[in-house]
């Protein structure tokens, strides 16, 4: 059931390209969560239902299931310092804190959770420069198009050149007929500066004389309002198509370097790793720091999918490899509490890396039994004693790039292997199928070289069930 909403949530955030809207995803994820884990009767239908008001996006959530009559007192509760985001609860916390208002109500045997994020004032329309020496198509041109977008006009292409040197429009619309640069001289000197911007030609000429000519299309004088929006929405989405196009093209070599991978021996254990990827994911990541008293081992998980979530990695990566080579120049001991709060003061400072939420689990091995370790919204990590799991609750803390966080380290005597996952590895599972996962990661931790693969290959074949988010499954066997 979550695995679908919430692609459902996702495909209508993706051509927004809104950082805060993709949040709707995260809390899509949350409830349904709930709605599966926690109420007396589980519910049998749930609908969704996306809304955008102009000011405002909303998504609505209907259940069918038992009332949850303490709500306003669970989200009052949810105001203290993050208990709620452990992953234990039911992440009212986490909930409270990505929306900008929340409303729960019944009727007629059905609930609904209202959750809407005001869209940010800067929230920018697409840019279109025009260019024509004629003053009254400028007028007319910026009339048609005001209410949809941001409109750039000038009369003379030297000064939207000038213009260009600082700005980046989203499309150009020039006139090809100009006194002084014609639009042919003014495209050429516009790619110089840019050669990825699209471009429309307006012209009193026929169309079939400017065919030879490397352009998105052509728009021929007088020129209508509707044939002019339909113009800009036919060149954008074929631009977006071939962007996709060159991104699916690049993805793979890209991903192949992103994939989560132990990369380093650690002292005192056998490491082991394995990972799915979801289509288009790329937000899981393993990270290993040596340093004089042991080895750091971070597992991390970036919200979301897709190449925005790719870049994250990419950008954490490269942050923390310099962040840890930082504190060791610096003398300072790197611990796993320390490190996840360094990391976590960086991402309040540094805006870009801010933008995404991400949980991690961080590791500091000596070569003996006994490890620190420190989680921020992780899953909590298992231990196995031979015959069962035992699942260590950590103490945790909230998720990477929320403000005011902070982490606390704790010891732990390893006298078994410990597995620890993404949350991609128990997301969508029944109980029952968590007891076969379980299962399966118990045979191969009984055999002398583990194959974390076998157990990743229950999701594959799973039937009618694709994997929805990304899997990452690391073991430390002690030895």
């Amino acid at each position: 059931m979550i695995a679908p909403l919430r692609q459902k949530v996702s495909d209508w955030c993706a051509p927004v390209g809104n950082s805060r809207l993709d949040q709707l995803v995260l809390l899509t994820s949350e409830w349904l969560t709930n709605l599966v884990r926690h109420p007396e009767v589980i519910p049998t239908t749930v609908g969704l239902e996306l809304k955008d008001d102009g000011k405002t996006w909303m998504l609505d959530i209907e259940d069918d299931g038992t009332c949850l009559k303490t709500f306003e007192q669970l989200m009052s509760s949810a105001d203290t310092e993050f208990e709620e985001l452990k992953t234990g609860g039911m992440g009212l916390g986490l909930i409270k804190s990505l929306s900008d208002q929340i409303e729960y109500s019944t009727s007629d045997g059905i609930n609904c959770l209202t959750m809407r994020i005001n869209k940010p004032e800067s929230l920018a329309k697409k840019t279109i420069m025009v260019v024509d020496d004629d003053l009254s198509l400028l007028v007319l041109i910026e009339a048609y198009l005001e209410d949809e977008y941001q409109v750039e006009t000038f009369s003379e292409a030297d000064a939207a050149l000038q213009w260009l040197k600082q700005h980046s429009p989203d499309l150009i619309l020039s006139d090809i007929n100009m006194p002084g640069m014609t639009g042919v001289e003014f495209r050429i000197k516009a790619q110089e500066l840019n050669n990825s911007l699209p471009f429309i030609f307006l012209t009193g000429e026929e169309s079939d004389n400017l065919s030879r000519l490397a352009i998105d299309d052509v728009l021929k004088k007088p020129v209508s309002k509707k044939l002019l929006l339909d113009k800009l929405d036919r060149v954008f989405v074929r631009h977006q198509q071939l962007q996709r196009e060159i991104s699916s093209q690049l993805a793979p070599a890209i991903s192949n370097q992103l994939h989560p991978e132990v990369k380093r021996t650690t002292p005192g254990f056998k490491v082991y790793c394995a990972y799915r990827t979801a289509e288009g994911g790329g937000g899981d990541f393993v990270y290993q720091h040596d340093c004089a008293d042991g080895q750091l081992l971070m597992l991390a998980d970036v919200m979301g999918h897709d190449q925005q979530a790719k870049f994250f990695v990419h950008a954490y990566q490269g942050f923390l490899q310099g962040m840890a080579a930082g504190l060791s120049a610096a003398g300072c001991a790197i611990t796993p509490d320390g490190f996840l709060n360094a990391f976590a003061s960086s991402l309040e400072e540094v805006s870009l890396l801010g933008s995404s939420l991400l949980t991690a689990v961080a590791i500091k091995t000596d070569g003996s039994r006994d490890i620190e370790v420190a989680s921020a919204g992780h899953p909590y990590p298992w231990l196995f004693d031979g015959d069962d799991f035992q699942t260590i609750e950590l103490i945790g803390g909230p998720l990477l790039g929320f403000v005011g966080g902070s982490y606390q380290s704790e010891k732990i005597r390893l006298d078994g292997p410990l597995v620890l996952f993404t949350d991609g590895l128990i997301e969508d599972l029944s109980d029952e199928e968590l007891v076969t996962v379980k299962s399966q990661i118990k045979q191969q931790l009984m055999q002398p070289e583990p194959d974390l693969n076998r157990v990743l290959d229950y999701y594959d074949d799973r039937s009618g069930v694709s994997v929805a988010d990304d899997i990452t499954l690391l073991v430390l066997l002690p030895g």
